[in-house]
């Protein structure tokens, strides 16, 4: 990230910085798998806060600033944010019933 050339821009489709919403509806089986809810948690509360501000769907969020990338409607930004809402009500029963 320290290359002047590189382009932290998430206005454009590129795996160089953008996070790309099929990744983060991917993310999550794995930190399932390996028992890391918490971590998840980690990771999905800053995600779930930038899409809250979104006006649209985009293909891909920047990671710095949580900005939305190109396009409109990317069904995995809107299976992300169904996804993400839904493991967050199931985190918060858990730890009501534990509590």
């Amino acid at each position: 990230m320290d290359d002047p050339r590189f382009d932290p821009s998430a206005a454009y489709n590129s795996w160089g910085g953008p996070s790309n919403f099929l990744s983060l509806v991917r993310a999550p089986h794995a930190f399932e798998f390996h028992r890391r809810h918490v971590e998840l948690t980690w990771v999905m509360q800053p995600i779930v806060s930038a899409m809250s501000r979104m006006k649209r769907f985009p293909q891909c969020i920047s990671p710095w600033t949580g900005e939305e990338g190109l396009t409109n409607t990317y069904s995995p930004a809107m299976l992300c944010l169904l996804d993400y809402v839904r493991a967050r009500e199931y985190t918060g029963r858990m730890q009501d019933l534990s509590g």
